[in-house]
């Protein structure tokens, strides 16, 4: 593949990316302010995530990497993290490189209220899959994290280039870089 054709193939990914976040998000958004609820804002950002080179693991029925993560919100000042992503119990085929995980993040905090920082610490788990051949796609469906008040929107949309397929309990650790 040409690096023009490949440069269009990872901006084609990232903008149905963005387009299937935003249109996923939208009921999400709506669920979580009532019509009589004043008194709440919904903040909004974005979750960015890259494998580190040479840390995935493989073992068949169970996968680990470890990622460096960029929280981006639409107000306020940059967050990163350090963490592991992977499947806790499934089958993982795959060979991986250039992998990338992006999700929408939304918090619910009453008026004037901040979001703490590192909010974002803690530990998710869902459903995952993954398939490529050269390129490939995959989703994550993952819910948790330390506090009750952040979700990463229902699917994060993964983009890597490799061989194989993946599908399993996924789950994603994150912790404040300490950097």
């Amino acid at each position: 593949m040409t690096p023009l054709k490949s440069s269009f193939a990872k901006k084609t990914v990232l903008a149905l990316s963005v387009a299937a976040m935003s249109l996923a998000s939208m009921p999400a958004a709506a669920q979580g302010t009532k019509a009589a609820d004043n008194d709440r804002d919904v903040q909004v950002g974005a979750l960015t995530c890259t494998v580190q080179p040479n840390t995935r693991r493989n073992y068949v029925v169970r996968s680990t990497a470890q990622v460096d993560c960029t929280y981006a919100p639409i107000k306020g000042e940059k967050e990163t993290y350090r963490g592991v992503t992977g499947i806790q119990l499934g089958i993982d085929l795959t060979v991986r490189e250039n992998e990338t995980l992006r999700f929408a993040v939304f918090s619910s905090r009453k008026k004037g209220e901040a979001r703490p920082e590192y909010a974002l610490e803690g530990k998710y788990f869902g459903a995952s899959a993954t398939a490529s051949l050269t390129y490939g796609v995959g989703a994550a469906a993952l819910v948790g994290g330390s506090r009750k008040e952040i979700s990463l929107q229902p699917v994060g949309i993964e983009t890597l280039r490799g061989l194989g397929i993946g599908a399993g309990l996924g789950f994603l650790y994150l912790e404040r870089d300490a950097a």
